[in-house]
Formats: C-alpha cells, sequence, structure tokens
C-alpha cells in the first residue's frame, strides 16, 4: 500500500497531503487544509488506548526538537471509516539553510490497522495459551470471549458447543454486555441445529459467515422477545478434526466486519478451544491417577516399585501396612531396611535378574509372619520408559496361604470321590451284569413251563376238563407274560451297558423309518401322525432316539378313546439343546400320575385295558433322553391328551460331550 504524505507548516497546520493519506485519514483536501495536529477530531490514542497529547505528536515533537522522530505507532479516528485506523508515523523537520529552526515538517505514515489487529489477535492468544491458573473451562471461555469482543471492536458475543452428533447445539457463554442487554424471560439452551437461526449458518456451511446488515436478510426470522437487537454479526466454527466442536460469534461492531476481523476471530477461537483441550486433558488424567490411586491403595494385593538400584519408589497401602509404616516412608529405602540381610541380598538379585533379562517372573514363597509359616505368590516384571529402557520393577505379592490350604483339601476329596465314583461304576455294573444273568437264567425255566402247558394241553387234553384246560391256558399265558417283563428288563438293562453310537442323524429320515416300520399298526387303529416342519439333523444316537420316537407313538396310538386319533411331533431349539414334543389328542394323565408313568412295569390301568404292554416303555424313553443329556416333561389334561416333550443336548453341550468321550473310550477299549 501507498505511503500516505503530509506537510505542516511551522503552527503545525497541514497545507499539502497526497492521495494515499486522504485515504488513509478518511478526509479530502479541502478538510485537511489547515487543520493542526491538536485539533481534537483526530482523537489520537497509545497502543494501549491512552489519549495521545497534542504536543507529543511526532509533528509538532519535529518542529520544536528539530529532530526527526520515526516509527511512532498512533490511533486515529477516521471519519469515513466509522471507527480508529493505526498508523505507523514518521515526521521529518525541514529547515532553511542559515536557519536553527524548521519552517515546516513533512510526515510520512502507513495503514498498520490490520495489522495490528492481527498482532492483537496473536497477543491475546498468547496470553489465553499461556494461562497457569487454575480456572476452569467455563472461565477460560468466557475470559476469551470477552477477549474476541474486544478486539473485533462489537458490542456482543457469544459461545457455543456443537453436540458429537452435529444435529444439536448447546448455548454455552454470552459475553458480560450481552447478558447486560438481553432480557429474554427464558432462553431454550439445548436443540436441533435445523431449529437455529442464520446465527448458526456457519455451522452449516462449516466456514466463517458475515452479516454486515442484518436486518435486510430474508432468512433472518424473528428474535425472541426481549432479545439484544442485531445489526451486523460475525460467527466463526471451531474444528476438532474433522467434527465442529462450537461456534463463536461476535455482533454490533460499529463499522463493517472484514476479513481482519474474522482471522482475529479464528485466532481466539482456536486459542480458547487449545486450552478447553488441554483443561479436560488435565481432568482427565486427574481422574485416571485418582482412579488408579484409589484402585492401587484399595487392592489387597501387595504392590510396589522400585528403580533400577532395587531403592522403592512407592507402594500401596497393603504393602505398607505388611511393613509396619505408611506408604510415603518407603521412598528411598531398599530390602535391607525391612528384611535380614540373606533375605536383601536375594531379592536384590532376583531384581537385578529380571531387570536384565526384561521379562516379568513368578513363584511362590514361603515367608514366616508372626511366628506362622505363609505361602505368598510373587510376580515382577520390569517398568520401561518411553524409549523402551528398564527404569525399574513392579511387583505384586499375593499371600495364597488359604488358596493353597482349600487346593490341598480339594485334592483329598477329589481323589476321594474319584475312588467313590469308581466303587459306585463297579457297582452299577455289577447290578447291569447281575439284571442281565438273572433276566437270561429266569427266562429259560419260563420256557420250559410254557412248553410244557401246551404240551399238556395238546397231548392230555381228552383227559383234562374244561377247568384243567383253562388253568393250563392260563399258565401258558403268564408264562409269556413274564418272558415279556423278562424281555422288557433286560433290554433295559442294555440301555445301561451298551455305548450309544454317537454320530450326526438326520432324525427326519429316522421318524420316516420308525413310521414305515408301524404302518400296519397306525392304519388299523386309525392314527393320524403330522409333521409340521422336518426334523432337524442332530449328534446322537439315531436308533435310540428312534426307538424313543416308536415308544411316545405307540402310547399316543394306544391310550386314545376318540373316533380320530391324531398325534403331532415338532421341535424348537432351546439353551444348548433343541427340544421334541409329541402331542396326543388321547385320555390324558391326571397330575398325581405323572411321575408315576416312568417307573418300571407301572400302568395306570387293568393290564389287557387298552392293549396291554409291559410298562416299561416310558421308563425306556426317560434313561435313553438322560443318556442323551436331555429330560423329559409331561404336559396333560384328562380327557384332552397329553403331550411329551425331550431334549437332546447340543453338540458343543458338556453333557454330549460326555458322552462322546466316552464313545471314543469305548472303541479304544475294543480296539486294544
Amino acid at each position: 500500500m501507498a505511503q500516505g504524505v503530509i506537510y505542516q507548516d511551522a503552527e503545525g497546520r497541514i497545507f499539502a497531503a497526497n492521495q494515499a493519506a486522504q485515504r488513509i485519514l478518511g478526509l479530502t483536501m479541502e478538510q485537511l487544509r489547515g487543520r493542526p495536529s491538536a485539533d481534537p477530531r483526530w482523537q489520537p490514542v497509545h497502543e494501549d488506548g491512552r489519549p495521545f497529547p497534542p504536543e507529543t505528536h511526532p509533528g509538532m515533537e519535529a518542529l520544536r526538537t528539530g529532530t526527526a522522530v520515526r516509527g511512532v505507532v498512533m490511533g486515529i479516528h477516521n471519519p469515513a471509516k466509522e471507527g480508529i485506523r493505526w498508523i505507523l508515523l514518521s515526521a521529518i523537520p525541514r529547515i532553511r539553510e542559515g536557519e536553527t529552526q524548521p519552517h515546516s515538517v513533512f510526515c510520512t505514515f502507513e495503514d498498520i490497522t490490520s495489522r495490528k489487529r492481527i498482532t492483537d489477535a496473536l497477543t491475546a492468544s498468547l496470553r489465553l495459551l499461556q494461562t497457569t491458573d487454575p480456572a476452569t473451562e467455563e472461565e477460560v471461555i468466557r475470559k476469551g470471549l470477552e477477549e474476541a469482543v474486544h478486539l473485533t471492536q462489537s458490542n456482543i458475543g457469544y459461545f457455543h458447543l456443537v453436540c458429537p452428533d452435529q444435529q444439536h447445539i448447546h448455548l454455552h457463554t454470552w459475553s458480560r454486555n450481552t447478558l447486560r442487554q438481553c432480557e429474554v424471560p427464558k432462553m431454550e439452551t439445548h436443540y436441533p441445529l435445523e431449529q437455529a437461526g442464520i446465527w448458526a449458518d456457519s455451522i452449516r456451511r462449516r466456514a466463517p459467515v458475515v452479516h454486515n446488515n442484518y436486518p435486510a436478510l430474508r432468512r433472518r426470522g424473528g428474535l425472541p422477545e426481549g432479545h439484544v437487537p442485531i445489526w451486523r454479526d460475525l460467527a466463526v466454527p471451531v474444528f476438532e478434526r474433522e467434527k465442529i466442536v462450537a461456534v463463536i460469534g461476535v455482533g454490533n461492531k460499529p463499522s463493517n466486519y472484514d476479513r481482519t476481523d474474522i482471522d482475529q476471530l479464528s485466532l481466539v477461537a482456536e486459542a480458547i478451544w487449545t486450552i478447553v483441550q488441554r483443561k479436560r486433558a488435565e481432568r482427565q488424567l486427574r481422574e485416571s491417577e485418582e482412579k488408579h490411586r484409589t484402585l492401587l491403595q484399595s487392592i489387597p494385593q501387595r504392590i510396589f516399585y522400585k528403580d533400577t538400584d532395587s531403592v522403592y519408589v512407592a507402594c500401596n497401602e497393603s504393602h505398607a501396612r505388611e511393613l509396619g509404616i505408611r506408604p510415603n516412608q518407603i521412598v528411598g529405602k531398599t530390602d535391607f531396611d525391612f528384611c535380614p540381610p540373606s533375605h536383601a541380598e536375594s531379592c536384590r538379585e532376583d531384581d537385578r535378574r529380571i531387570m536384565a533379562a526384561g521379562t516379568p517372573d513368578e513363584r511362590d514363597e514361603t515367608e514366616v509372619r508372626n511366628g506362622e509359616k505363609r505361602t505368598i505368590h510373587i510376580v515382577k516384571a520390569p517398568v520401561r520408559d518411553s524409549d523402551g529402557n528398564v527404569s525399574g520393577i513392579l511387583g505384586i505379592i499375593w499371600d495364597i496361604t488359604d488358596r493353597k490350604r482349600v487346593e490341598i483339601e480339594l485334592r483329598a476329596k477329589t481323589e476321594a470321590l474319584a475312588v467313590l465314583n469308581e466303587e459306585l461304576e463297579q457297582s452299577n455294573r455289577s447290578l447291569d451284569e447281575f439284571a442281565y444273568i438273572a433276566s437270561h437264567d429266569l427266562r429259560e425255566p419260563l420256557r420250559g413251563i410254557h412248553n410244557y402247558s401246551h404240551f399238556l394241553i395238546e397231548d392230555y387234553s381228552d383227559l383234562l376238563d374244561t377247568g384243567g384246560k383253562e388253568k393250563l391256558n392260563t399258565l401258558a399265558r403268564l408264562s409269556q407274560r413274564m418272558d415279556e417283563l423278562i424281555e422288557s428288563l433286560l433290554h433295559y438293562s442294555r440301555l445301561g451297558r451298551t455305548r450309544l453310537a454317537i454320530r450326526p442323524c438326520n432324525l427326519q429320515e429316522v421318524l420316516e423309518d420308525v413310521l414305515e416300520s408301524m404302518e400296519i399298526s397306525l392304519r388299523e387303529s386309525g392314527l393320524q401322525v403330522r409333521v409340521p416342519k422336518k426334523l432337524p439333523t442332530l449328534t446322537c444316537d439315531g436308533t435310540r432316539v428312534g426307538e424313543v420316537f416308536r415308544n411316545l407313538i405307540t402310547n399316543a396310538m394306544k391310550y386314545n378313546d376318540k373316533p380320530e386319533k391324531l398325534v403331532e411331533i415338532d421341535w424348537r431349539p432351546v439353551a444348548k439343546a433343541t427340544e421334541f414334543s409329541v402331542r396326543d389328542n388321547g385320555i390324558g394323565i391326571r397330575h398325581d400320575h405323572r411321575d408315576t408313568i416312568f417307573r418300571p412295569f407301572k400302568r395306570l390301568h387293568a393290564r389287557d385295558k387298552y392293549g396291554g404292554g409291559s410298562g416299561i416303555g416310558l421308563t425306556i424313553v426317560r434313561r435313553i433322553v438322560e443318556r442323551h443329556g436331555g429330560a423329559v416333561q409331561v404336559a396333560s389334561e384328562p380327557g384332552k391328551g397329553t403331550t411329551i416333550s425331550f431334549t437332546l443336548a447340543a453338540a458343543e453341550s458338556e453333557e454330549l460331550a460326555d458322552v462322546a468321550r466316552d464313545e471314543k473310550q469305548s472303541v479304544s477299549d475294543l480296539a486294544g
């Protein structure tokens, strides 16, 4: 920019000025001619705002002393700009040859308003950044806002926060002058961005926004009753990485806002948020340190920290209590201050070994405390600084005396339980073998009784009267019945001794095979079987599960007095298992009989009623299901039907895993 030049006579009155001077001073040559430096209309001020006495004006100083005055900063009123313009002024006296007093002076100056305002903003930002007092986050924002209002020569100001979702605004702080002028009775402090006025355009545009003729804006909307009038405003968004975190705004400057105002406000806003971030980080650090300190002091384990010379730096309350001191009293001490020399030397050598290796170490030790031997578990780990160098050692000590005692007791009980389990398994094997042998041996004489009964009837029928024949027929029928019961008992016994063939099975195919084998009896009984959805593929013993379906369908067919007999087979997944249900519309079961039906050979009706049977079918069902890690439940209403549900454990369940392990062991035993 061109320099301004003015000439003043010996009285300090202007008699000439170039175009640059007229532009900077905001006056024409006619307005400048004859105006002295002492004219109060200049309203000259120093940088700190103090009035500039006319006699100290550089031009007047040069005229009085005959010496040049250079590089003076002065603020003067510019009527065209309606504000203060800052100039850098130099005055050089003009002296005729042979004279000692100047006959005139010429002054040169340049407009440094923008430069000074930026410098002032930088100075204000620096003051904020150098703040070391314990001001709160709110106090920092308020102080920075007042700086922004002052630097931009504004009348009002605000600093509001943008929520993390970028869609809501939280009204946070207003300048003191704004609060004095504003008389809004009740103002919402949190609302969506879409409801905010044009003052929030800087958030929407993600850039500074200036309105130098606010009343003329067509989009402006109305202000709340009691709100301070607005005729100019400037708003700047505050960024943290890619997100807008706040918006700072000023308003009602006497003259238009310009690029310098934007730069000033941006500098102050950046300084404010830098301090806010620092304050938040300091608060989080304090809170984190307090949490760690509380945790360190409250946990029962003994914790200590030593430097590379095995000198204690810190410890928690538990460790200090064990040593009979306060935590701060351990600083600067070593193990030689608390332990016998031999033990202390051993600890120091141990510390050196771990720090040299650079890896953690742990072990159990025995120590004597108050005459009692205690077992402790010690973990020591090297501590590294930010450069990765070992700077000390961290130790944690657990008293595991009680745990060791419990482990010993538990081990003894486990061993005793293992012996009992082995004895129980041997007893069960003996019982199974007895049942098998007894059943097998009982059947041979029964067959003889049955056969001889028929022999007598066939060979001696002409010698027997009607009563004798009936008795022999009854004897044959009862021996046959006894043989069926023994066969059922033998089958039940085999269920306990035979290993399950655990493998993936398509239960839909298993059910279809069962229904195909029962086709004649189903047709004769008129029982309709419904399967709403295909059964799943599960890891199980398909043959045994098929036996479950067969027994349940047989019962549904037998114990049904309806003209249209129906059974429905469905399933659903449950926690770690699959639940199957077999629902019929038969005679039902009384509530007090729901446990009875699972007892061996227990019948709820006369032996020959509802087709007879051995009375062990449901007992077998429960045995098979339980061996698959499942359970059986009954829901029934007399006269309306019965639903028997059973679960089969999922392949990943512990129950079925145990079964699978048993099967693998069985195969291994057979291979051996």
